[in-house]
């Protein structure tokens, strides 16, 4: 389940109560790849309990299949290099997003842990769904009849680790009391230039600034030994000496609970990477070239081509979780409500179920948001790049959470196709430009999506009530109806009949209805003045020359499969459009 912001990216919650998939930079990162050598991001937390000397792992058993993964993973499952520790014996998961919640359970543990990840999703507020940031709360109940004394720490790898130099290019400072700070000695407009943070929400903890810098599993092995001994110290960031091997900070919390009573710890992990030399389907105007899908042009630039929403209102990963520690409450509160008052819903729990769990989309690496406030999105994700770019348009047709949700960010879609993706003959180019700006118009339009976005700019008036936006838009899709009507029904019979790219990425020929609807109903919402004379020139159309048979009017399909050439295509209409 993805933590994360409306195009900040994200870190996925697992069933077992463990964080994975660090996609932080701008683009999918998913562990579903073979093993190798090295380490990836790693996030968890450990629960020591000193009078019984029990250390745990805070989250749930790995099944036999998760930890070889379908051969993938040939010396086991090692991604963060912390999974081979101790687990609760028992876990379950339940999921009612945005919040995912694990529970844990161990004969030996006298505590019941309650985990609980979300990042704030909030209709109609994009800023504070926005924040890049994953916030884990740790409830521990005693479940004895004795008082438990406990330490649980939590643990960050570094974050920010640059292309240069590495690890030794990472820099920790310590937040007094709070947590901790990751930087990097990149160039500030470079790619790789970033900060992340680990914040505690509440309470002082012990802060450790820096792991232990040695090879393989020397940081690991050490900060274990630390916990599970009762003996993690702190330290400021830095020594002077350890400069290079794996980076980490941890912060600890200790306390006791009487019988029956419960606790709560609540962290944050923050990220802050402002820089993106991602560009896709358009022109490069630093060296004149066409930049093609999943290239990054300019990448030796000293400023990046693109930043994401977030940097332009928080400065760093400090900024973000100080943020998000200050309105903390608010922000679960007004979650939380949006959260009950889609589970209360009076829908069979399945169909509450589909609809919570897709959501999250809107908070994985499918979804980018530019500084300017434009919304960017693929077809979905790739355990590396995208899939699919430039917020296709028939594909995007079939998205109707954002525009009801977050009605802003989907008007900015609607601008995008016939602001900046559209040509002066009305041809819309179906896959946007990132970043923002004018496409290369040398492909077919995709009728489908061209269609669908009018019938959506209807939709987003009709949700927004904006009359300056819909009469500054309004010409524009006149223009993009004209074209479609000129490309694919030249004699205006009301029948798409001319060859026409869609969705199944192939092109239709000859009449059907799965197009034609989007005809009808653009020309019914938006040429409410001109629609009767376009009708009356439809019913002109002779029927006699299809060779195939005649239209059923009632359902809108024919009676028999399209034709498969332009020549066979003889155009036809259907009477009653209305």
């Amino acid at each position: 389940m993805p933590l994360g912001g409306i195009g900040t990216g994200s870190i996925c919650l697992n069933g077992h109560g463990g964080l994975q998939d660090f996609s932080l930079r701008h683009k999918p990162n998913f562990t579903a790849l073979p093993d190798g050598h090295g380490f990836i991001d790693a996030a968890f937390g450990l629960l020591h309990l000193p009078e019984s000397k029990i250390t745990k792992l805070v989250e749930g058993p790995f099944e036999p299949e998760k930890i070889y993964d379908q051969g993938l993973q040939a010396q086991g499952y090692r991604r963060g290099g912390h999974e081979g520790f101790p687990r609760f014996r028992e876990v379950s998961f339940e999921g009612e997003y945005p919040f995912g919640h694990v529970q844990l359970r161990d004969s030996k543990v006298p505590l019941e842990v309650r985990m609980t990840g979300f990042n704030p999703f909030i209709p109609r507020d994009d800023k504070h769904s926005g924040l890049p940031c994953a916030i884990l709360e740790y409830a521990f109940r005693n479940t004895s009849k004795k008082p438990v004394k406990y330490e649980f720490s939590y643990h960050l790898s570094h974050l920010a680790i640059g292309e240069n130099e590495k690890e030794k290019g990472t820099r920790n400072a310590t937040i007094p009391g709070r947590g901790v700070l990751f930087s990097n000695t990149e160039k500030p407009g470079s790619e790789s230039f970033g900060t992340a943070c680990l914040l505690a929400l509440r309470g002082r903890p012990i802060v450790k600034g820096m792991w232990f810098r040695g090879g393989w599993f020397d940081p690991l092995s050490a900060l274990w030994k630390e916990v599970s001994t009762g003996k993690f110290t702190a330290n400021a960031g830095s020594n002077g000496i350890d400069i290079d091997g794996r980076n980490g900070g941890s912060i600890l919390f200790r306390g006791k609970i009487n019988p029956g009573q419960a606790v709560t710890h609540s962290v944050v992990i923050a990220w802050h990477f402002p820089n993106s030399n991602l560009t896709i389907g358009g022109q490069d105007t630093s060296a004149g070239l066409s930049c093609s899908v999943s290239t990054s042009c300019g990448t030796d630039r000293d400023s990046p081509s693109w930043r994401p929403y977030y940097a332009g209102i928080w400065k760093d990963a400090i900024a973000v979780a100080g943020y998000v520690r200050r309105h903390y409450p608010m922000l679960r509160r007004r979650t939380l409500a949006f959260k009950d008052a889609l589970f209360a819903s009076t829908v069979p729990r399945e169909v509450i179920d589909a609809v919570s769990a897709n959501l999250a989309i809107l908070k994985s690496p499918t979804v980018l948001r530019l500084e300017n406030g434009n919304v960017w999105g693929w077809e979905g994700c790739f355990t590396t790049s995208g899939c699919c770019s430039g917020s296709c348009t028939h594909v995007w047709n079939y998205a109707q959470s954002l525009c009801h949700l977050f009605p802003a960010l989907e008007r900015t879609l609607r601008e995008q196709e016939l602001m900046r993706s559209m040509d002066e003959r009305g041809h819309v180019t179906f896959r946007a430009a990132l970043p923002d700006g004018p496409t290369p118009h040398n492909w077919h339009a995709a009728a489908d999506g061209q269609l669908g976005g009018i019938l959506k700019l209807y939709r987003d008036w009709q949700i927004s009530g904006d009359m300056l936006w819909i009469k500054s838009l309004y010409p524009k899709a006149r223009q993009s109806l004209n074209y479609c009507i000129a490309s694919w029904d030249p004699d205006h019979c009301g029948v798409l009949v001319e060859p026409h790219h869609n969705t199944y990425d192939i092109e239709f020929w000859g009449a059907g209805w799965h197009v034609q609807q989007h005809l009808h109903c653009c020309a019914q919402r938006h040429e409410p003045d001109g629609f009767g004379d376009w009708e009356k020139k439809t019913t002109s159309c002779s029927i006699a020359n299809w060779p195939n048979g005649v239209p059923n009017t009632s359902t809108g399909n024919f009676s028999t499969a399209s034709t498969t050439s332009k020549t066979s295509a003889t155009k036809i209409c259907v009477i009653n459009l209305s």
